[in-house]
């Protein structure tokens, strides 16, 4: 395979795109640098060894091929860093990833079994909770304030710089793991590029974990139109929807795409960023889920983002702090409720909601409690989710 590199792009944007295919292939692609500037593209990058082995290398994954990697894997930082990522990794499937599974399974079965796009707002980088309960969903669309970033070439990085990078991705990982949910503040400061380096290692960390092969990766943003474009060198000074996409097959060989945007979702910021409000209702009909949304969707200055999660949805999974049970209309949507309401935790002040408690307690008889842990409620199990699904023709 050969890949073209542009001589003005900084080097590091270069290995963003080298990356992952199936974590067993064996082929070293050959590399050309071009003084040519090419009209804009979106690049690309296909199945190869080489790639896939760095994103299993940095998910603590055996994989074979690349020599100078396997020299680095033979390391005792890195047999240490893989054999804690993988107790981390482990724990979390047993205490919570297979439980969601299964309950997902039951309980979601309509709409778990749905190609349906899913649409994933405040998430930052956690496609793990959206393919745990989303599976069959053709494509995944995930925002936050994280920075897209880019992959690093961890085989020139020296002893000292490799061991800093491990050590940020799995410090990174430490509140999901245990908490089900990324602190944005953690995450602005784990994400930087002296550290893990955005939001896309980890997303590529969560695919090669569970089993997926990356087709392509490629730097995109959005038109005036709100269609996906290439992201070129005219538009990498504006801060207004850098994202990426991500082609990749899973372990059954569907083909999927996942696409994260850095955007700032309060009405201050869409109002001058209209080409996201397009790129939503370009989506069409889709799903929504919303977990440990910093009860935000709850306030008027996040009315843009609410009223298009409603407009647009067919399906809402969340838990308290997504949108407020008082903007649901009851006669256009059919609500199940699940785990026990409990007042917000203190970080969050005036958010409590009387009327879900009144629900809670009316339908106290019929609601399930839930067997995993999910949200800011993970210590006290005190946690909760609702099912809202849009009645045709109310």
């Amino acid at each position: 395979m050969k890949i073209r590199i542009l001589s003005v792009i900084p080097i590091f944007f270069s290995f963003t795109f080298l990356f992952l295919s199936s974590c067993n292939q064996a082929k070293q692609p050959k590399v050309e640098v071009s003084t040519v500037i090419p009209k804009p593209v979106i690049d690309t990058i296909r199945f190869d060894s080489l790639y896939t082995n760095i994103a299993c290398f940095i998910a603590g994954m055996p994989f074979e091929g690349d020599s100078a990697l396997l020299r680095r894997r033979n390391s005792e930082k890195w047999r240490s860093f893989s054999a804690e990522f993988d107790s981390s990794w482990q724990n979390a499937k047993k205490s919570r990833l297979e439980p969601m599974k299964k309950w997902a399974e039951k309980e979601l079965k309509e709409e778990s079994s749905s190609e349906r796009p899913l649409f994933y707002p405040f998430s930052g980088p956690d496609i793990l909770n959206a393919t745990t309960l989303f599976p069959n969903s053709r494509s995944y669309t995930l925002v936050g304030l994280e920075p897209v970033g880019d992959i690093l070439d961890v085989r020139k990085m020296n002893s000292e710089k490799l061991t800093t990078y491990l050590q940020s991705i799995e410090s990174s990982l430490n509140d999901i793991f245990r908490k089900s949910y990324f602190i944005s503040k953690h995450m602005l400061n784990d994400l930087q590029q002296e550290n893990v380096n955005g939001a896309l290692p980890l997303l590529e960390v969560f695919l090669a974990r569970t089993g997926n092969k990356i087709r392509t990766i490629e730097l995109i943003s959005l038109n005036d139109s709100g269609e996906v474009t290439a992201r070129n060198t005219s538009d990498l000074h504006t801060k207004l929807n850098r994202g990426v996409r991500i082609g990749f097959t899973t372990s059954t060989g569907v083909r999927k795409t996942l696409q994260y945007f850095k955007v700032d979702l309060e009405d201050a910021g869409m109002a001058v960023n209209p080409a996201f409000i397009k790129y939503v209702q370009k989506t069409g009909e889709f799903s929504t889920y919303l977990k440990s949304a910093s009860y935000l969707l709850h306030y008027k200055f996040f009315s843009e983002i609410r009223n298009l999660i409603l407009a647009q949805s067919a399906f809402l999974l969340q838990d308290d702090s997504g949108v407020a049970y008082r903007f649901f209309d009851k006669k256009k949507w059919k609500i199940k409720l699940y785990g026990q309401y409990t007042e917000p935790i203190s970080d969050f002040k005036g958010v409590t909601q009387e009327d879900l408690q009144a629900a809670y307690n009316q339908d106290a008889q019929h609601i399930e409690a839930l067997p995993f842990v999910l949200g800011y409620h993970w210590e006290s199990r005190g946690i909760n989710l609702m099912k809202a699904s849009r009645i045709l023709n109310p």
